[in-house]
């Protein structure tokens, strides 16, 4: 490839800002614009030089994005890279001041539609407006792909260091860039990649649980989203005086002034929400002190992570703001992670926030004055994705604060943005005077709050599980799957359908004719449904190829048109809620795991569901289970339980090899000493039932393939000799002998469609060469009860037994009969039984295992109940 320097993935927080810029053509909170009033005699030339080099020197200047076609998007770091760059001279234009601010509003607002290409670098450009020999505005234009707020000082020191050496003669390359020249973007990239996911998960696992409990939302989508309700701020200003008592209290108590902050916010929504149990977000420089270099590194660093407060009766204004900053400094190494990576690990449902509230505090961006310039920021508003942004903006000796909601969003229980800021300046207030004068003094005797997990935790639209059921899609039966599947097209589809049903924000009926994004999707949604489906297929999906579909049915069409790889893991959550123990479905690793997602919905709605499916050896791709992994895929299932449930009990459901797996892990779980108190497997024969007959049925399958590939050669053998006039004629002749039916057949199997090798290998192999007769064991294997979902229809080459097998492996075995109710499809490729074992877990049969299900499950919770009162 030409120009190109380095391939390199992209960070978790890039993936997510790359979906948002796809999503929204890369405006809002990811465009920055960066206004600097120049004054003094500037020198354009040596201006754009050293910028020029500054470009050279960094590599994430030079960086663009790919992303069509690939598995996963990367970003190229090109050899060089030429600044966009304007130059306009507006001296002879006239006019004040009103006229300046004019013609620079109508500059920014041209150069904000002009927009970035994001397979172009670099992803910046820069301006010059020329007022008069010695009035300037600079305008630097960024995407946030590539450059974070952090990094603008470190820059600006590069540019005007590289300036002054141009204007004093000598090679701008040598200023710029001079401290960082051996440390590149990669570096930290790779540091990201080297990181232990299971640590931060802990980690965060253990600030995040029972979240779901605390208060994380202020607001709710507005009933004037199609009104086009705008921004709404309220700000306030803590003048020189009180910036620096601020600045004070937090020297005095050994913090800083970003705690007090966050200590502030906090108390505010404990208020407001009469709850002791709060989280909301907070933007982090992202810059881990391992990355050599990183203080001075350019790039894109930041992040948004949750930060969850519990406040304490006897807490008090210092506990809490050291308490804030020790936490900060524990999860820098963890910070790496995206906001979706939050949620998952939160384990809430699809559609509902980790939190709604944003707090960053945005330091000055200027730096060092070139020789004979003085150069001043231009106070800007900071945009975010998030619906409530509480942020503070260094400007001179004085602190801004602005609260302020994005459009269509409004505050929840009658709470205006007046309120929330005149609490946050009252809280500010509070804590500097409680710091300075008594530290030690408790807090709820200052602020009120309720108990811990009070308030309302509540959503003000229905919880999304609720949507589901209320606005389900009409259950439509799907072509049938036949013989060992891998993602049925139809069941993906409706899978897809049914989870955007659930996470857009409509009580109405998506459309499949339109878009993701026309429909209500943001990029925060689309990468909670893109997590979502990857853990109920099990694969890594492409996000961005998905999401760049221009309807859902589009959408479903690039989910089901490749093998995505598998993922790793074995335990996946389909749903977490409920207070019952949850049921544990298991798969082997060559088949997809839909059909018990589909299950899932018919089962009770407190009924938590998992799916536990090992995965392939040595390998991600899909593999034909043998009898000897089944050992290993129990294993690692049974560690995979056990490590997220260690108490029991175990529910376990299989079917196919998956039953077989299941059967494994309740005797391994036995073994164990753990209380296996429900083992369902549906419709599967044990180990060591085949009939003798298959034998038969082998040797025939085997002569008529031979049969017919005789056949096959014949015919080829013999058309050559045809000419294709002749071949027309007879084609054309009424009175030609029409050919029959199995030369017809033989001559269509050779030109398209499986062929006859595939056929008899997927005859032979689909059951026969799994198992093997063999004399069934003498004794039981596993002490608890069996329950056997059986169809009446059964192949005929297994053995007659109502309990298929299993009473050699359990003396306690429970018959239930279920009658397939779609009719079978018959025909060369599919057999009756097979189309009826696999319709089970489709519509409408699955809704019979369901009941099944269903019953054995509350006998076994009202068991339970009974034995607990006695």
């Amino acid at each position: 490839m030409e120009n190109v320097e380095d391939l390199i993935p992209l960070t978790p927080m890039q993936r997510v800002m790359l979906l948002r810029a796809l999503s929204t053509g890369g405006q809002e909170a990811l465009f920055q614009q960066f206004v600097f009033e120049i004054h003094g005699v500037l020198d354009p030339a040596a201006f754009l030089a050293s910028w020029a080099s500054s470009v050279e020197c960094h590599s994430s200047l030079r960086t663009a994005f790919l992303w069509r076609g690939l598995k996963q998007p990367l970003q190229v770091i090109r050899k060089e890279a030429s600044i966009p760059y304007r130059y306009i001279d507006h001296t002879e234009r006239g006019g004040g001041a009103a006229q300046k601010d004019a013609a620079t509003a109508e500059f920014l607002e041209e150069d904000r539609a002009t927009g970035f290409d994001l397979g172009v670098a670099p992803l910046m450009r820069i301006a010059l407006l020329r007022w008069s020999e010695t009035e300037w505005t600079f305008v630097w234009t960024s995407h946030h792909l590539v450059l974070d707020r952090w990094s603008i000082a470190p820059l600006l020191d590069d540019v005007w260091r590289s300036y002054d050496a141009a204007v004093e003669g000598d090679d701008a390359s040598r200023g710029a860039g001079a401290s960082i020249r051996r440390s590149r973007y990669r570096d930290y990239v790779a540091w990201v990649e080297k990181q232990d996911a299971t640590a931060a998960e802990t980690f965060w696992g253990e600030r995040l649980a029972g979240v779901e409990h605390a208060t994380r939302r202020l607001t709710r989508p507005s009933s004037e989203a199609a009104t086009g309700q705008a921004v709404a701020s309220h700000t306030f200003r803590l003048d020189p005086l009180g910036a620096e008592a601020l600045r004070a209290a937090a020297r005095s108590s050994n913090v800083t002034p970003g705690a007090v902050l966050q200590a502030a916010w906090a108390l505010t929504m404990a208020k407001l929400n009469a709850s002791a149990d709060v989280c909301f977000g907070l933007t982090v420089s992202g810059r881990p002190p391992g990355v050599p270099a990183i203080e001075r590194m350019i790039g894109s660093f930041i992040g948004n992570v949750p930060v969850r407060v519990q406040l304490a009766a006897d807490l008090t204004a210092r506990g809490l703001c050291q308490s804030l900053l020790r936490e900060g400094q524990s999860r820098i190494p963890f910070e790496y992670l995206a906001p979706t990576d939050f949620h998952r690990i939160a384990e809430l449902p699809a559609g509902e926030p980790l939190f709604d509230s944003l707090v960053l505090w945005l330091s000055r961006a200027e730096s060092r004055d070139p020789g004979g310039l003085t150069v001043r920021a231009v106070p800007g508003e900071a945009a975010t994705a998030w619906p409530l942004t509480i942020s503070v903006l260094e400007e001179g000796a004085e602190l801004v604060v602005a609260v302020r909601t994005a459009a269509s969003t409004s505050l929840r229980d009658e709470h205006s943005l007046a309120d929330l800021g005149n609490a946050l300046e009252h809280g500010i207030g509070v804590l500097v005077r409680l710091l300075g004068d008594a530290p030690q003094a408790r807090l709820r005797d200052h602020f009120p709050w309720g108990e811990p997990g009070g308030g309302d935790h509540s959503d003000v639209s229905a919880p999304a599980a609720a949507r589901r059921r209320a606005t389900r899609l009409p259950a439509e039966p799907t072509v049938d799957a036949g013989g060992r599947e891998f993602d049925d097209p139809e069941m993906l589809r409706d899978l897809l359908y049914e989870e955007c049903q659930a996470l857009l924000p409509t009580d109405a009926r998506i459309d499949p004719k339109q878009g993701f994004f026309e429909q209500g999707g943001t990029s925060m949604l689309a990468a909670q449904l893109h997590a979502r489906l990857e853990a109920l297929t099990g694969r890594a999906l492409p996000m961005l190829e998905l999401f760049e579909a221009p309807t859902l049915e589009a959408m479903a069409k690039e989910l089901a048109s490749k093998p995505w790889p598998l993922l790793g893991g074995v335990l996946r959550a389909v749903r977490r809620d409920g207070s019952r123990p949850p049921l544990f479905c298991v798969s082997s690793p060559e088949v997809n795991s839909l059909g018990y997602v589909t299950l899932s919905r018919h089962l009770d709605d407190d009924q938590p569901v998992y799916l536990a499916q090992g995965r392939p050896s040595g390998a991600d791709a899909v593999f034909r289970m043998a009898v000897s992994d089944i050992p290993r895929l129990a294993r690692d299932s049974v560690d995979a339980i056990q490590k997220q449930f260690p108490d029991g009990p175990y529910r376990l459901f299989g079917m196919c090899d998956g039953a077989l797996v299941a059967f494994e892990m309740a005797r391994l779980l036995e073994e164990r000493g753990a209380d296996v108190e429900f083992l369902c497997l549906l419709n599967t024969y044990a180990l060591g039932t085949l009939s003798r007959r298959y034998k038969v049925k082998r040797a025939v399958t085997r002569a008529d393939y031979y049969r017919r590939r005789f056949r096959e050669k014949l015919v080829k053998k013999l058309e050559p000799k045809v000419s294709p006039a002749r071949r027309v004629d007879a084609a054309s002749t009424p009175n030609s002998a029409p050919k029959s039916v199995s030369e017809s057949t033989s001559i269509e199997a050779s030109a398209a469609g499986p062929t006859l090798a595939d056929r008899l290998a997927r005859i032979n192999g689909e059951w026969f060469e799994f198992d093997t007769p063999r004399h069934l064991p003498k004794q039981p294997t596993f002490q608890g009860r069996i329950t056997v979902l059986r169809n009446t229809a059964q192949p005929y080459w297994r053995i007659r037994d109502e309990a298929l097998g299993w009473r050699a492996y359990s003396s306690d075995v429970e018959v239930l009969d279920l009658q397939a109710e779609r009719e079978a499809v018959q025909g060369p490729e599919r057999r009756g039984q097979q189309d009826a074992h696999m319709a089970l877990l489709r519509e409408p049969d699955i809704q019979q295992v369901a009941r099944a299900l269903n019953e054995r499950l509350r006998a076994l919770d009202r068991a339970e109940r009974s034995e607990v009162e006695a």
